[in-house]
């Protein structure tokens, strides 16, 4: 069961700013979820991407799994921190995000919680990459977000 409570993150300008200067690839600009589920339930997560990019991107992904990701700096070893007891989820379907040059789309997730899981607050992750289906994906960026089990 849902509490209604949803949470908001959005970068500020000064986090945008260096963003935009670190790189010039889509980047997470947003996300919103509920800060509350039940055991059982599920927990209702969107996130906004946006391409700061002069060209369209395509093959673009997010994908989206519990644990302790975001505190590992290193990539590889943060995608090791999955919590099993959650499903990871990747949107959207075959073919990926195309997002026009300036534009933010947003993708919105499902995440069943198990019956089982102890009341807690949990860590969720937000992975961006593009795909190249016969390469090593490019990673792009990351968000945290933080809910509560009951």
């Amino acid at each position: 069961m849902n509490t209604g409570k949803v949470n908001v993150t959005a970068v500020t300008q000064e986090q945008l700013e260096k963003k935009l200067d670190e790189s010039d690839s889509p980047m997470i600009v947003f996300q919103s979820w509920d800060g509350s589920v039940s055991a059982g339930g599920s927990l209702n997560y969107s996130v906004g991407i946006r391409n700061p990019d002069p060209v369209t991107q395509f093959w673009m992904f997010a994908h989206v799994f519990i644990g302790l990701a975001n505190i590992v700096p290193d990539v590889g070893a943060a995608a090791a921190t999955v919590d099993p007891r959650y499903p990871s989820l990747t949107l959207p379907y075959f073919g990926g995000l195309r997002i026009d040059p300036g534009a933010t789309e947003t993708l919105s997730f499902s995440i069943p919680i198990p019956t089982s899981i102890e009341p807690s607050n949990y860590l969720g992750n937000t992975f961006l990459f593009h795909s190249t289906c016969h390469d090593v994906c490019e990673y792009l960026d990351r968000s945290l977000f933080v809910f509560e089990v009951t």
